[in-house]
């Protein structure tokens, strides 16, 4: 229990600030607006990912091999959308005075519309879009023992059967492959299922080459440094390991624990998996009281985090590190912006 005196020093749980909510919402409309202009118009967000990624390298963002340009180009242009969207959901979902209010309800509806455009399943990865998915899902609905049964039945389902054919969407019509299947079970077999033949893979590629201690993990927390300022920054650990087997598809996985692996060998990755599961079972205690009536409201940054981090972890489930720290890096940068520890009635209000 806290006492007085800390909770009168700006102690409490974070809570999104009014003012900054509004500059977040502003920043989603101008960095979706300038990402959707950069790319020629909503049109092309509904045409395939094939066609987006053309896009953007014809825009100018990408730089020969790099792709920091437009890792912030896409970054910016859906994150803010997503978390401003969260962040009114929440308000919607928990309070009776904002679903009365009209302005929350018409920002709601345009910020509901941007994230149909910036971050629709048909011009984004299917990863992505699942972290759109849940996240909305549990903002909405953050207390729901139903919801959550059902979304996790669904899940297996789709994991085993929807998702390999939601593929479709990666290509345009001159390179797409219709999807030819004599039984369900027989994508089980594909790429999109490759993480544990993937870990042995990077096993023995590790073996040939010797751990990096560090030196991996270190190109992935420095994403944002072009190649040309660092031309010895390590690529993917997936593509690495295709470029060793010698693929032509190197667009492989390389989940979270190979990462730990290459860096560190199996202390690290025991190491690294463990203080991801004490970490992960510290904020699920926390956003489980944070989405309670005894929690901070509907301002709470942590329900809306929480689940965030919950989709996203299918993208590093699946890895790799360097692909995924883009979207992770500007949502955290976003939350801690909007945040603030000081306790405040207002946020309180139902």
């Amino acid at each position: 229990r806290r006492t007085p005196a800390a909770r009168g020093s700006g102690g409490g749980p974070a809570v999104a600030h009014p003012v900054r909510l509004r500059l977040l919402v502003v920043l989603a409309f101008a960095a979706s607006a300038f990402y959707v202009l950069k790319l020629g118009g909503p049109a092309v967000f509904f045409t395939s990912r094939q066609e987006i990624n053309e896009t953007v390298a014809a825009s100018g963002v990408v730089t020969e091999g790099s792709n920091v340009g437009s890792a912030f180009v896409k970054g910016f242009g859906q994150v803010p959308a997503l978390l401003a969207l969260l962040f009114y959901t929440r308000r919607l979902a928990t309070s009776y005075r904002a679903r009365r209010t009209p302005s929350t309800v018409l920002v709601w509806v345009a910020l509901a519309g941007l994230n149909l455009v910036v971050n629709n399943p048909i011009s984004n990865a299917r990863y992505w879009f699942l972290t759109v998915l849940m996240a909305f899902v549990f903002t909405a609905m953050p207390s729901s023992a139903a919801v959550y049964r059902t979304v996790l039945a669904t899940g297996v389902v789709g994991a085993l059967v929807v998702f390999p054919y939601a593929d479709k969407f990666r290509y345009d019509d001159e390179g797409q492959r219709p999807a030819q299947s004599a039984s369900v079970f027989e994508p089980l077999v594909t790429k999109d299922y490759d993480q544990m033949v993937m870990f042995a893979n990077t096993i023995s590629w590790v073996d040939t080459r010797g751990h990096t201690y560090g030196r991996q993990l270190a190109g992935s927390g420095l994403f944002f440094v072009p190649r040309a300022v660092w031309s010895g920054k390590p690529e993917d650990t997936g593509v690495r390991v295709g470029q060793w087997m010698g693929l032509r598809m190197t667009n492989l996985s390389a989940p979270v624990w190979t990462e730990f692996w290459v860096d560190f060998g199996a202390t690290g990755m025991i190491g690294g998996m463990a203080l991801i599961g004490y970490a992960s079972a510290r904020t699920d205690r926390r956003y489980a009281l944070a989405v309670t009536r005894a929690g901070p409201g509907p301002g709470s940054v942590l329900a809306i985090a929480a689940p965030l981090i919950a989709g996203y972890t299918f993208i590093l489930l699946r890895g790799p590190l360097l692909q995924a720290a883009g979207k992770l890096a500007i949502a955290a940068l976003l939350l801690l912006a909007v945040a603030t520890f000081r306790e405040q009635r207002a946020a309180r209000r139902r």
